[in-house]
């Protein structure tokens, strides 16, 4: 499992100053779906953790 704050495909938006850390939030998406699809016929299964997703209350 892999955390990704604030810069998920579905919600990006150009932020000054962070272009680095947007770039490497969605690399880590990617990355965590790829290794998901390789190897789901295993029955491993992968996930991002949008931490901004939702309330938790």
């Amino acid at each position: 499992m892999n955390t990704s704050p604030c810069c998920a495909p579905s919600r990006a938006r150009a932020v000054p100053g962070l272009a680095d850390y947007a770039a490497t939030k969605a690399g880590l998406v990617g990355y965590t779906r790829g290794v998901a699809h390789d190897l789901a016929r295993r029955g491993i299964t992968g996930a991002v953790l949008d931490s901004n997703g939702g309330h938790t209350a």
